[in-house]
């Protein structure tokens, strides 16, 4: 199942700024239950990148439900500062992937020091 953005049915103007735009997935974390992802320039191909929009939507063929904020932050750098904590969130999604039945899914996105994590919510 490839990668893309498609449309959203919630608010992403609730997902911080961070969280948005194009990144590469880091090889070696297919045994991971969460996954990877880096905003630093490097190309990947687009298969392994993933597109967060504002106006738009995310992975897997996902729709935004909603965004809620899960009352826990991160730094974003070494040494922050009180800007530089970003709010860990949780998005609820509704996924319909190729040959795959539409689904309901959930998700907690993460960013700590220029990495952003994204595993299913328990």
């Amino acid at each position: 199942m490839g990668l893309g953005a498609v449309g959203s049915c919630a608010r992403a103007d609730q997902l911080h700024p961070v969280y948005l735009g194009k990144r590469c997935h880091l090889p070696g974390g297919e045994k991971s239950l969460a996954q990877i992802y880096f905003r630093d320039g490097r190309k990947c191909a687009k298969d392994d990148m993933l597109i967060i929009e504002r106006t738009g939507g995310w992975e897997f063929g996902c729709r935004y439900i909603s965004i809620t904020q899960t009352g826990q932050k991160l730094p974003a750098s070494t040494k922050p500062r009180k800007a530089d904590w970003i709010p860990v969130v949780r998005v609820a999604a509704r996924c319909e992937g190729e040959g795959d039945e539409p689904s309901n899914a959930q998700f907690v996105l993460k960013y700590y020091k220029g990495m952003l994590t994204i595993a299913e919510a328990k």
